[in-house]
């Protein structure tokens, strides 16, 4: 409804308003607008949405999907995520007809995104009776809703965030950006729209740290069935991120190195990392797993030990292409078996363990490289 037509309306008697909503009743039925000063558009009143600024926090205490001693969503817990914020009322027509189709849509095309929530409030202004949570519970299950939806407006108390995101009443779709602010808002908004704000205020994915060697690897699978393992220590399970540390006892850098990478192991075993201290006889000669196993305890590595018989795996996969290089080296796999990320070696350990500047630096790439592939869905 236009500023001044809405002016108008605010300053009719009740008799005139009821003919003007019989009159215009088609456009009611495609929104149900909310029709105070200051919310609507009346003279001197606010403009109607908090577009680039903050957006407000909901105080909600009613939710469906929302386990009951969990926290109540707020709006602080999606940041850096872009939300995708709905408000309607359960005997909306507009509601029926666009919003919840749209809103539908959208989690069916963001289902496995894990940078994108999706939040439904019923905020009521009128109609308290049908408009009850019992009413919002059913709205969740008509549309097979598995997000939190909320319930706000109670007992002829309007919700008050209508006032505090200065919504026209309802359907109304708010889209708030990682870091909070309002990018979106108003009454409809169709798939292709809110698919480009979407995508245009996603935080974009991390980059790995650049590898130094080994780029003819990357994204490439690693064939790690020629390794041998010693009895007494397990083969890690398919379906993590990786780190294999090719390493020797005779190499000071790889004695320097193992227990660094035991570190690892312990920091981030839980989250889904596995780690492989992969054993090369130096010079190249048979060697017994068994002894591999408990050379790498020695060095206080307590994680899975595969030794590389006459560095076959070394040699075919890097050696035969980085000629000159170190054979020490360590390669990340994602939980798919592709290399991501190959460090050239020789020495990967923290300042804290007595690494250098440059070797520290080498080890905090490294962390943040898991750190990413682990937040990788």
């Amino acid at each position: 409804m236009p500023r001044r037509s809405f002016y108008v309306y605010n300053t009719m008697s009740k008799l005139q308003r009821m003919n003007v909503l019989h009159k215009f009743w088609p456009v009611t039925l495609t929104a149900c607008l909310l029709l105070w000063p200051g919310a609507g558009g009346s003279a001197g009143a606010q403009p109607q949405g908090i577009l680039n600024q903050p957006a407000p926090e909901w105080n909600v205490n009613q939710w469906i999907n929302i386990e009951p001693d969990s926290p109540h969503p707020e709006i602080a817990d999606y940041r850096g995520q872009v939300l995708y914020l709905y408000f309607f009322q359960a005997w909306c027509p507009g509601c029926h007809r666009h919003g919840f189709p749209t809103l539908t849509k959208m989690l069916a095309r963001y289902d496995d995104d894990p940078s994108v929530a999706f939040v439904a409030i019923q905020s009521v202004f009128e109609g308290f009776s049908s408009n009850t949570f019992e009413h919002a519970q059913n709205v969740a299950s008509k549309y097979e809703l598995n997000i939190p939806v909320g319930h706000s407006g109670n007992n002829g108390v309007k919700s008050p965030l209508l006032r505090s995101y200065r919504s026209g009443g309802t359907p109304w779709t708010i889209i708030v950006d990682p870091e909070g602010t309002v990018r979106y808002n108003d009454f409809h908004i169709n798939v292709s729209t809110a698919t480009a704000l979407i995508e245009q205020y996603k935080q974009p994915k991390p980059a790995l740290p650049e590898s130094r060697s080994g780029k003819h690897l990357l994204g490439t699978p690693l064939d790690l069935t020629g390794l041998e393992w010693p009895t007494g220590t397990d083969v890690p399970s398919p379906g993590r991120a990786t780190l294999l540390r090719f390493w020797t006892h005779t190499c000071p850098y790889c004695v320097a190195s193992l227990p660094a990478i035991e570190s690892l192991r312990q920091e981030y075993g839980e989250r889904g990392l596995s780690t492989i201290a992969v054993y090369h006889a130096k010079p190249r000669r048979d060697f017994a797993a068994d002894d591999a196993l408990e050379r790498a305890r020695d060095l206080s590595y307590s994680g899975p030990v595969a030794v590389d018989p006459n560095w076959n795996l070394l040699r075919q996969s890097y050696l035969d292409i980085e000629t000159g290089g170190f054979t020490s080296i360590s390669i990340l796999l994602d939980r798919d078996g592709l290399v991501r990320y190959v460090h050239p070696g020789p020495e990967l350990r923290p300042a804290a363990m007595g690494g250098s500047k440059e070797v520290a630096a080498d080890f905090d790439d490294l962390r943040l490289a898991i750190e990413i592939l682990l937040a990788e869905e």
